[in-house]
């Protein structure tokens, strides 16, 4: 009995280290992108795939993490995340997609043309 209740135990530990893996890596993310800063591909997939990987392994469902997705976005940007993707932006990024990109650079023609 006690190494089934010890392996609950460490199993949680686990399940505690991916979730604030995932919160460590959004949170930096979010930051680079607001001080315009560019997130590579890798670094958005790896942390798309970690979120997947905690609804595939149970520990969390494809709702919470677009809600972690929205509350961490909301905190970094001091506004909801609807204000720039629109209401539906879930419909256009289905989970585990996540609308990572940084801002547009102005363009400023070097041509009369």
């Amino acid at each position: 009995m006690t190494s089934v209740v010890k392996g609950h135990q460490i199993r949680m530990m686990e399940s505690d280290r991916l979730i604030n893996e995932i919160e460590h890596r959004l949170s930096r993310i979010l930051q680079q992108l607001k001080d315009g800063q560019d997130c590579s591909p890798s670094a958005q997939i790896r942390l798309e795939g970690l979120m997947e990987a905690a609804v595939i392994c149970g520990i969390s469902k494809a709702d919470e993490e677009q809600n972690r997705f929205e509350r961490l976005y909301k905190k970094v940007y001091e506004h909801p995340i609807e204000r720039d993707f629109g209401d539906d932006w879930r419909a256009f990024f289905t989970f585990p997609s996540l609308p990572l990109f940084a801002r547009r650079a102005p363009v400023v023609p070097t041509t009369s043309d």
